[in-house]
């Protein structure tokens, strides 16, 4: 899955070549020309079938094209055509952090938007304060699977999106671990991953770390015709961005971060 005009390539990677794919969107009439940010997309599990294809991650990189980023999707080591083996979390922390280097050589002046799921959520928790990402999105991170659960929190907006009946990346470990976390991100409980486009389109339109999250939502459930949640935040002249975002079955928990 790519958008036309998709740039296929390899970038270095500390243990070899690492297979990528960028998705640069089209400019638009009446949009100032540069690049203001970019996003970079981790996979899930390596050794699981988790690849740069992966819906979800798909999913994330059109939500950053969509707000007129370019993303970068590519394969950890061992994974398609990247160079190297598996490394248990720990190279592919180094292989995310190579390819958001070489998106900083390319857009010099633009922020970095880091998202990923399950496996890949969990490495761009782990590097998020490292890589000095100006925005963060994990997908039902796997933290408990590779540490990251005692990363350094990120120093900006970030966003979790969870689902309540994942087998895989239980929600309890999840929100166990947000509600222990020194800096608490938003977080959206959803009957399933494919509702989470507009929840994270709108946490990618923020550009305010200290402004952008909305005051705190507490859970609920509405019924099935009123299951909605509504996000506002802050757009570049401080406007309002309000989304429905539909929840499906099941409850919403969209929390606010603390200014830095």
């Amino acid at each position: 899955m790519a958008l036309p005009g998709a740039e296929r390539i390899a970038i270095p990677g500390p243990a070899g070549a690492l297979q990528a794919l960028i998705e640069t969107p089209p400019a638009k009439a009446g949009e100032p020309h540069g690049v203001v940010a970019f996003g970079v997309v981790c996979h899930p599990h390596p050794l699981y079938g988790g690849t740069l294809d992966n819906k979800v991650v798909y999913t994330l990189a059109r939500a950053f094209q969509q707000r007129g980023a370019p993303a970068i999707r590519f394969n950890f080591r061992g994974v398609g055509e990247s160079g190297g083996s598996y490394d248990q979390g720990r190279g592919e922390a180094e292989d995310a952090l190579a390819v958001i280097e070489w998106g900083r050589r390319r857009w010099p002046d633009a922020a970095l938007w880091l998202a990923g799921f399950s496996f890949g959520g969990a490495v761009a928790v782990r590097i998020a304060a490292q890589a000095k990402a100006a925005r963060l999105i994990a997908v039902a991170p796997g933290i408990d699977k590779m540490g990251a659960g005692g990363a350094a929190p990120p120093l900006c907006p970030w966003l979790i999106v969870q689902g309540d009946a994942d087998d895989v990346v239980l929600p309890e470990t999840v929100l166990g671990w947000r509600a222990r976390s020194r800096r608490l991100p938003e977080c959206a409980l959803r009957s399933c991953r494919c509702c989470a486009a507009p929840a994270i389109s709108s946490m990618a339109a923020s550009t305010s770390c200290a402004t952008s999250c909305s005051p705190s939502w507490r859970p609920r459930t509405r019924p099935r015709r009123e299951r909605r949640a509504f996000l506002k935040t802050k757009g570049p002249e401080g406007a309002l961005l309000p989304g429905p975002y539909p929840l499906g079955a099941g409850k919403a928990a969209v929390t606010s971060s603390p200014s830095p």
